[in-house]
């Protein structure tokens, strides 16, 4: 995203082929999250974007530095005076939006994420929000802002290692170490914490890195650059760009190896020079320069465009409405690039610039915080109530104490809780979908058994109920360990209820449907993680129950309120407003046909000791049988709360059913059999 300079492009730098190779960049993430099922590897424009950033940088701080006239501060004037116009507009144009439009809950959000952005800092608070408890992307209208964050991470130390290796005769030797580290250290955290991979700075940096070594070597090469045979390099670049475009899709292990196409793409595109004749016939056409130049903007713009559509409509839209929205963000970019970014980034006054858009900056930072701490009040939006249920008794306070085997590691769980009315007889445990569970089970049960609580989600682990070695389950393994041995170790609980995500069992990419399961290689690992479990509890004597996951609905949000905003036709129809809400009502028997694996290991696990191992199905209680198909809600209620979590009112449904059972006492494990146990396949 960056240009060569402070002011206009110098004649003897300016490369248009690289601006058109930021137009590939921005059309490829553009079409992804507009048209994902055609631009299947479309976001990896982002990669390509940071392979550009880092050479073109570069390229003006090795010269700066090795002639001298190097400085830090002029290095930031110039870095606010290219990327402050265009974000503070923006910023201030979503917040504006969000005053009109979003729910006080949905503005205080924004009003964080407005505070990252204008910080640089929106990829850390992204990857602190990423979990079960978080939001979707797609109605986060800064979510975008992350790739800018690492790209200034990056900055703030990059300028200072060159210059602090500016007469190193083994400067490019260092940065290659440094290269090799970060792209290494991505692929291995990959397998351990994928978020954290993809969000942190140190897992990424390597991409900048790339474009950052083509610079030193031309540096250092002098006249002898652009190296021989350009044509070949541009062509093998443009193979590879079209290869990770096409071949990359978003269950694939990303960015890792993946990463290495559209980087190694880019580089050679670079390095093939502006005298190579696909360069020139291919990027450095007219209209591809003119995309590239509006790169920046139309980055800002069409991100929140399709997210405040989505919230505003509740909906996705139509292709006749995706069409609209991106000839409206290109508008958009082109009025900002040409009545914002470029007078403010260029001509007299610099000093007074930076001064003034840093303070405008400032103030749409402290305004997200002051937003983010009251909560979002102060915003118009529609109050969107969900009728909550018949369920309406007060949960009893819970004690935040579970009664740990290692108080010294209370910090590796979410929740710790236990009924302060009785000694508890049953325990939960589990990942978020037992948190849901809580509040329900400790409501509706009796003097005939209490609750105690060990798990939940915390942003980068949860307690999914799998002892296992396998590298994408590491990080949840000391969690998991502690919740065993608190409840193993517990005189009091006989019966233990365990409750998670089928994704979390089988280490799904998808965070919203489980139809990648019938597909998923996991079920070795899940299988034997979750017997592994069990055994353990059977062996320090508990009766086990597993509770069957519910059906993976939307967000109640999207399914049971009505459209912010009703435009006239055809608007309406372009972008869904009256349309039926794909997911809202999912079929019986399908859900059940995605669940084969999923149901299959559960049988598989309880046959290791059928007298003590019970099967509760929730599905009869949260879907119609009669009609065939599962719904947000019943006659009575509102059956999710968020994604496809169970709402308190669902929560004591079962609750009254599952603590009828399990207090019956000896014949709790027959009675749950009958309760639509699947039987082993």
């Amino acid at each position: 995203m960056e240009k060569t300079g402070s002011g206009a492009r110098a004649p003897s730098t300016w490369r248009p082929d690289i601006d058109g190779l930021r137009a590939v960049a921005i059309l490829s993430v553009v079409g992804y999250h507009f048209f994902p099922h055609v631009f299947l590897g479309g976001f990896v424009g982002v990669d390509i974007f940071f392979v550009i950033s880092g050479f073109l940088i570069t390229r003006i701080l090795v010269e700066e530095v090795s002639a001298g006239t190097f400085s830090v501060l002029s290095f930031y004037a110039r870095r606010v005076r290219r990327l402050f116009p265009a974000l503070a507009l923006v910023l201030a144009a979503v917040l504006a939006a969000g005053w009109s439009w979003l729910r006080p809950d949905e503005y205080a959000q924004l009003g964080a994420h407005t505070a990252s952005g204008a910080a640089f800092a929106a990829n850390l608070l992204l990857w602190r929000e990423s979990g079960y408890f978080d939001i979707a992307l797609e109605a986060k209208p800064l979510a975008h802002l992350w790739s800018l964050g690492i790209e200034e991470q990056f900055y703030i130390a990059w300028p200072l290692l060159l210059w602090f290796l500016r007469e190193h005769r083994h400067r490019l030797r260092i940065v290659a170490v440094v290269f090799l580290v970060s792209l290494l250290s991505g692929v291995a955290m990959l397998r351990h914490d994928a978020v954290a991979a993809f969000y942190l700075p140190v897992f990424r940096v390597w991409e900048l890195l790339a474009g950052a070594l083509l610079a030193l070597a031309a540096h250092r090469a002098g006249g002898d650059w652009p190296p021989a045979r350009p044509a070949l390099l541009s062509v093998a670049g443009f193979g590879l760009l079209v290869l990770g475009i096409g071949l990359i899709h978003s269950a694939s292990e990303f960015p890792g190896w993946w990463a290495l196409l559209p980087v190694s793409g880019a580089g050679l595109v670079i390095a093939a020079g502006p005298q190579a004749r696909w360069n020139q016939v291919v990027l450095g056409n007219r209209a591809m320069v003119w995309f590239g130049n509006i790169s920046y903007p139309l980055y800002l713009w069409h991100w929140p465009l399709l997210a405040l559509a989505r919230i505003l409509f509740n909906a996705d839209p139509r292709p006749e409405g995706l069409l609209l929205l991106f000839v409206l963000a290109v508008l958009l970019s082109w009025g900002t690039w040409k009545l914002v970014e470029t007078p403010l980034r260029t001509g007299a006054h610099a000093r007074q610039k930076v001064a003034v858009l840093a303070g405008l900056m400032a103030v749409l930072g402290g305004a997200g915080v002051l937003l983010a701490q009251r909560g979002g009040q102060g915003g118009d939006g529609p109050r969107v109530a969900l009728t909550a249920g018949r369920f309406q008794e007060q949960t009893p306070e819970l004690l935040d104490d579970c009664r740990l085997a290692r108080p010294d590691l209370r910090h590796l769980v979410r929740g710790c809780a236990r009924d302060p009315r009785g000694t508890e007889r049953f325990a939960l445990v589990g990942d978020s979908k037992a948190d849901a569970l809580l509040n329900g089970l400790v409501r509706t049960s009796s003097e005939a058994g209490r609750w105690l609580f060990i798990g939940g989600a915390l942003p980068h682990t949860q307690v999914i109920p799998l002892l296992t070695d396998a590298g994408g389950y590491a990080r949840h393994q000391p969690g998991v360990r502690l919740a065993l041995d608190t409840v193993a170790v517990n005189p009091n609980v006989e019966t233990v209820v365990v409750a998670a995500a089928t994704r979390a069992l089988f280490n799904l990419k998808s965070e919203d449907s489980i139809e990648d399961l019938p597909a998923s290689l996991h079920y070795a690992v899940a299988r034997d993680g979750l017997s592994r479990f069990t055994a353990e509890l059977l062996r320090a004597g508990k009766k086990v129950v597993l509770v069957v996951d519910n059906p993976t609905l939307p967000d109640p949000g999207k399914c049971l309120t009505k459209a912010r905003l009703v435009p006239p036709e055809p608007l309406a129809s372009w972008f869904a407003v009256v349309a039926p809400k794909p997911g809202c009502r999912l079929a019986l028997a399908r859900h059940r046909e995605l669940s084969g694996q999923y149901l299959r290991l559960l049988g598989e696990v309880r046959q290791m000791a059928p007298g003590r191992i019970a099967i509760f199905d929730t599905v009869p209680h949260l879907c119609d049988e009669h009609s065939g198909f599962c719904t947000s809600a019943d006659g009575k209620g509102v059956l999710y709360s968020y994604t496809d979590h169970v709402s308190d009112y669902a929560a004591a449904k079962l609750g009254t059913v599952l603590n009828r059972t399990l207090a019956a006492g000896p014949r709790e494990a027959g009675a749950l059999r009958r309760a639509r146990a699947p039987a082993p396949e």
